[in-house]
């Protein structure tokens, strides 16, 4: 188990009270849908993401200038068509803290996935512009060039990799959770049967959650209702007013969410699909991958890959070693 149900990692006081605003931002959506509004989408993270100036996006934070002092021997691996473009953009799903998630601001992205891909971007000695991007859209955004990287946890699964190359930075397991008020309890895929399920739309877990409906149909058991969402939000409102039974996500994800709405949310069962490699994306044969790993390499030797991790509360998620296209069990 990544982490046990009770243990929730301490986050470094000088993060709190920037992550809090995000989790603060579920809560207000908890209290809304309590009294029958809808879920909203996240807010568009920049100008630029939304076809708006780079000024405006360089205003509210999501503009990494390239630093040359800071730059490292990955810089030299950087291919020379994104050296011509000069400066990288990234997309980020912002909407599960602390990986990422929207600042008071209404648009700023903060999170340790932030926090490690500017870092990457400053080895690389190269400007990041940080777009805030649906999951789903991410891989397709890589293939069509409208983003060069995509930031926002993924796994490197074979289909996946048909499309885009992975470079590994965490290993991170899934769990199932319930609001506080729920007197379900669920444990591991087969309990899910007959069950409404929330997940974000065109992640593994998804996937997970559909072939475990057939499995249940084929052992003669209720099918799972598979409850997809366009962002960590919604998902979260669907389980805390009561429209899913459970919602399946990441378990640091979920213990951090535990943390910041003073325990409207519990885990129920044990880690599924524990240390998968949690990946960045980038797009198939564009030679990023290499670059970025000799980044993160870098990174893990001067010591800001952890200090960033632990910053954020997240150091049991570490890993020693960057990997290219590690499917790790997601495959």
């Amino acid at each position: 188990m990544l982490f046990k149900t009770q243990d929730t990692p301490p986050v470094h006081p000088t993060r709190l009270r920037a992550a809090v605003r995000g989790a603060a931002g579920i809560a207000v959506a908890l209290t809304l849908s309590a009294c029958g509004s809808s879920a909203t989408s996240s807010p568009s993270a920049s100008g630029a993401a939304s076809g708006g100036s780079t000024a405006g996006a360089s205003a509210n934070g999501n503009i990494s200038p390239a630093d040359p002092s800071k730059a490292g021997k990955a810089a030299e691996l950087l291919p020379q068509k994104y050296k011509d473009k000069g400066k990288l953009v990234i997309g980020l799903d912002a909407s599960t803290p602390p990986g990422e998630y929207i600042d008071k601001d209404g648009k700023t992205i903060l999170g340790y996935q932030a926090d490690l891909i500017k870092g990457i971007g400053q080895k690389l000695g190269i400007t990041l512009e940080l777009e805030n991007a649906g999951f789903d859209t991410i891989i397709p955004g890589l293939a069509s060039g409208r983003i060069d990287v995509g930031q926002a946890g993924m796994y490197a699964k074979k289909e996946r990799l048909e499309k885009a190359d992975f470079v590994s930075y965490a290993k991170i397991g899934s769990t199932l959770f319930t609001s506080n008020k729920s007197s379900k309890s669920y444990d591991g895929l087969d309990s899910l049967c007959g069950a409404g399920v929330a997940v974000q739309l065109g992640t593994t877990l998804q996937t997970m959650l559909e072939d475990q409906s057939k499995k249940c149909t084929a052992d003669g058991k209720p099918a799972v209702k598979v409850l997809t969402f366009g962002n960590g939000s919604e998902e979260t409102l669907a389980v805390g007013s009561g429209r899913a039974d459970v919602g399946f996500d990441s378990q640091e994800t979920i213990n951090y969410l535990i943390k910041q709405t003073n325990g409207q949310f519990k885990l129920t069962g044990s880690t599924i699909a524990a240390n998968i490699p949690s990946s960045i994306a980038v797009p198939k044969g564009s030679g990023l991958d290499k670059a970025i790993q000799k980044a993160l390499e870098e990174m893990m030797a001067d010591g800001s890959y952890a200090k960033i991790f632990d910053d954020w509360g997240v150091s049991p998620i570490m890993i020693k070693q960057p990997a290219i296209n590690d499917t790790g069990s997601a495959s």
